[in-house]
C-alpha cells in the first residue's frame, strides 16, 4: 500500500471542516466523527500496482495564517484515493480508514512538538523532528500494511486499531478543535 504525505505550507488562513468545504470539495479534513466512505475513493482503478486493492492518499498539511496562527491539518484526497471495485469490502474500508487515523495519530505528534515552540520563527528549529517523524510515519504506515496484510488478517487488524485508536487517545489533547 502506497500513502502518500506531503508537507503543504499555505500563507493564507483557510477554514475547513467537516466532509467538505466549498472551495476542497475533493478533500476531507479529519475528524474523528467522519469515516470514510467507499464513494470517496474516485481515482483511476488503472493507476493501482500489482495486488493493489485501494490506496488512500492522505497528507498533513502546515497551515500559517496571516497572524501567526499554525494550524496542520490532516486530509484525503478524493481524487488521487484509489479502489479496485471487485475488492471492496467493509474490512478493506476500515483498513484505509486508519490510515487516514495514523495520518491524524502522526499530525498530532507534530503538533506537539510546536505547541513546545514559542513563537512561528522558531518553527524552523522543528525541522529536524518533523524528518524523525516523518522516518517514523512512514514505518509505522508499513508495519501497519505488513501486519495487516492489508486487512485480511483479522486478529491483527484490530490489535493495530486499538493500538492507534489508544495512541490517539494519548494526545487527545493535539487534535485539532
Amino acid at each position: 500500500m502506497r500513502i502518500l504525505l506531503g508537507l503543504t505550507i499555505f500563507l493564507f488562513s483557510c477554514s475547513f471542516s467537516g466532509k467538505q468545504t466549498s472551495k476542497y470539495k475533493e478533500l476531507i479534513y479529519w475528524n474523528k466523527d467522519v469515516k470514510l466512505t467507499w464513494d470517496d475513493f474516485k481515482g483511476n482503478e488503472r493507476k493501482l500496482v500489482g495486488n493493489q486493492s485501494a490506496l488512500a492518499s492522505v497528507t498533513f498539511n502546515y497551515i500559517e495564517t496571516f497572524s501567526g496562527e499554525v494550524t496542520i491539518k490532516v486530509s484525503f484526497d478524493k481524487k488521487q484515493s484509489i479502489k479496485r471495485q471487485r475488492d471492496i469490502c467493509g474490512e478493506l474500508l476500515r483498513h484505509e480508514q486508519y490510515h487516514f487515523n495514523i495520518t491524524e495519530l502522526f499530525a498530532r505528534k507534530f503538533r506537539k512538538i510546536l505547541s513546545q515552540k514559542i513563537n512561528i520563527s522558531e518553527i524552523n528549529s522543528t525541522k529536524t523532528g518533523y524528518d524523525f517523524l516523518y522516518v517514523e510515519y512512514v514505518k509505522y504506515q508499513k508495519l501497519y500494511d505488513e501486519d495487516t496484510n492489508h486487512s485480511k488478517n483479522v486478529v491483527k487488524q484490530k490489535e493495530w486499531e486499538e493500538k492507534i485508536d489508544k495512541e490517539l487517545a494519548e494526545l487527545d489533547k493535539f487534535e485539532n478543535k
